[in-house]
């Protein structure tokens, strides 16, 4: 995961805003737990936006989605150090790899800004295994996935989404009426889209904070020499 100094740069860079507390109270407990968890995401959100309000939940938000990034980047530049020499070629493709990686994640955080996640929610109990299925078929059909692949992320969609619809039955019963409880749902599901679009708004910077400000990190995973391609091939020195 990056270091805190890097969220709250990324913070300052797409939001203007950032916290040390929401970063302490998203990496508290069993780290990430609340991108996979929707009762711990809740719970956490709550916390942050009594205190922060909306600027917070984008924080938040912002935090999950740089450690992904942090854990796609990883993967796919291994495949980066063994392409071939035309770095524009190389570049065009890694930053696309990078995006379906971001975009294709299956979190509680994908239920509100992907539409083919957020199906999920809505899904009737009697119909969601089918919903899957098609879910799986299509990403099969696309050429990104294998079968086994498919059917790991549309179980684990399906399983986020179930845990979710519980999740906001306990808590719409805590709001005086649908009206409220929508609403704060609304604000979330803004925040979260305003993390998401600072992501890929400045994704090629954002990827060259991580490498540079974690520099001694990424030296020791790849050794200078690679390290030292990675930038090249990112044109950190550029940015």
């Amino acid at each position: 995961m990056p270091s805190h100094k890097v969220h709250a740069i990324v913070g300052k860079l797409v939001l203007g805003f950032s916290a040390k507390e929401i970063d302490d109270i998203v990496d508290r407990y069993k780290h990430d737990l609340a991108r996979i968890n929707c009762r711990e995401f809740f719970n956490q959100v709550s916390i942050i936006y009594k205190k922060y309000g909306e600027k917070g939940i984008s924080y938040f938000a912002l935090h999950h989605y740089l450690d992904k990034l942090t854990s796609v980047m990883r993967g796919r530049m291994t495949k980066l150090l063994f392409r071939g020499s035309n770095l524009d070629e190389i570049k065009k493709r890694f930053i696309y790899e990078v995006r379906e990686g971001l975009l294709n994640e299956v979190s509680v955080l994908s239920l509100f800004t992907n539409i083919l996640h957020e199906q999920f929610l809505y899904t009737p109990k009697n119909q969601e295994y089918f919903h899957a299925y098609l879910y799986r078929e299509m990403l099969v059909e696309r050429g990104e996935y294998s079968k086994s692949t498919a059917r790991r992320k549309a179980n684990l969609l399906l399983e986020i989404a179930s845990e979710c619809r519980e999740a906001m039955e306990e808590i719409k019963r805590t709001y005086s009426s649908d009206y409220e409880f929508f609403a704060f749902m609304k604000i979330i599901k803004n925040s979260i889209l305003e993390a998401e679009g600072g992501v890929f708004g400045n994704l090629d910077k954002i990827m060259c904070i991580i490498l540079t400000e974690d520099a001694q990190i990424w030296r020791r995973y790849f050794g200078q020499d690679r390290y030292n391609k990675i930038l090249n091939v990112i044109n950190c020195n550029k940015i």
